[in-house]
């Protein structure tokens, strides 16, 4: 699901993007249900939602620990959320892979996009927090910038 802007919801909405693997599974389903059964969302899953900021190595972790291969790197970058279902008997997971915060302004930068980006990565971070059942904080280096990142999540745990 690819968040740019909150706004962006109510004017056309949020792309989703669904692999050529999943298409492929469902190509033959006629309803809703059948693609639910076969993609056995009626199960009980433990959300893992992994949080960071930009270009820390979330996807790659998620990959390390799910047996997934989601596009990772320097150059390749996790739009909104991403979802990720590993297929192994007896695993009951749903991994859930967020944008990095703090990740650069791709447009003009003005107040204006700098208020959308911090809206939308607020956004983001408060979606991925309330699907959470385990929550994993990626780094890379520890910067002042992951401390505060850190602090401000400790926050919201404690509400």
């Amino acid at each position: 699901m690819d968040v740019k802007k909150v706004e962006d919801l109510a004017v056309c909405g949020w792309p989703i993007y669904v692999s050529n693997e999943i298409s492929v599974e469902l190509s033959h389903c006629k309803t809703d249900e059948e693609a639910f059964n076969q993609l056995r969302l009626s199960d009980t899953y433990t959300v893992v939602s992994v949080f960071g900021l930009f270009n820390r190595g979330k996807t790659h972790f998620l990959n390390q620990i799910g047996g997934v291969r989601l596009a990772s790197g320097k150059k390749v970058h996790t739009k909104g959320l991403s979802f990720r279902i590993p297929r192994r008997e007896g695993l009951n997971l749903v991994l859930l892979d967020t944008a990095g915060s703090n990740s650069p302004i791709t447009e003009e930068v003005t107040e204006e996009a700098m208020a959308q980006k911090r809206t939308s990565e607020i956004l983001i971070q408060e979606l991925a927090f309330s699907l959470a059942d385990i929550m994993i904080v990626v780094l890379n280096e520890l910067t002042w910038a992951d401390q505060e990142y850190i602090k401000i999540l400790q926050r919201k745990i404690s509400q």
